[in-house]
């Protein structure tokens, strides 16, 4: 399942017309507010939950109990030059999977990216066989599937700077 919203996974329509091991539904959270949203998802009973960074992904992490593993995709990091707008999932480590592409440089939180269709089929496969795993693997090059065991990659925080 796949959440909808800002238009950040720039090819995502690629994914529901992709013939690989899983099949993909999607979803409009801003349409049906988080109770909707988690009763629909409840009703579908999905294996994953996959959302692009900047989703409404954020109201799965209110259930402590989910019968679900969530994949969020990120974009271009370089977490030694990361946007201060990924650690709003600081609170959250420990209760998702992330992909991201490592990079010279970060974008922006709200920039566009591509993700390969059978890519992520192959980034769910894995996260199904292996529930435990507890180091990063990389994927087609740069892209990176981070693991919920494994300590998140940034250190800056969320909220207000001072210079």
């Amino acid at each position: 399942m796949r959440f909808s919203g800002q238009k950040r996974w720039l090819n995502e329509c690629e994914i529901y017309n992709y013939k690989g091991k899983y099949s993909y539904s999607q979803i409009f959270p801003e349409q049906l507010g988080t109770l909707d949203t988690h009763a629909t998802v409840m009703k579908m009973n999905p294996r994953f939950i996959l959302a692009s960074f900047g989703s409404a992904v954020y109201q799965f992490f209110l259930y402590k109990k989910r019968p679900f593993d969530i994949l969020i995709l990120f974009g271009n990091i370089n977490f030694k030059d990361v946007d201060q707008f990924i650690s709003t999932f600081s609170p959250f480590a420990g209760q998702f999977w992330m992909s991201y592409y490592s990079a010279e440089s970060s974008q922006k939180w709200n920039e566009g990216y591509h993700y390969d269709p059978f890519a992520v089929d192959e980034m769910l496969s894995y996260i199904s066989c292996h529930p435990n795993a507890d180091t990063a693997i990389g994927f087609d090059g740069n892209l990176i599937l981070h693991p919920p065991r494994a300590p998140l990659p940034w250190n800056k925080r969320f909220g207000v700077y001072t210079s």
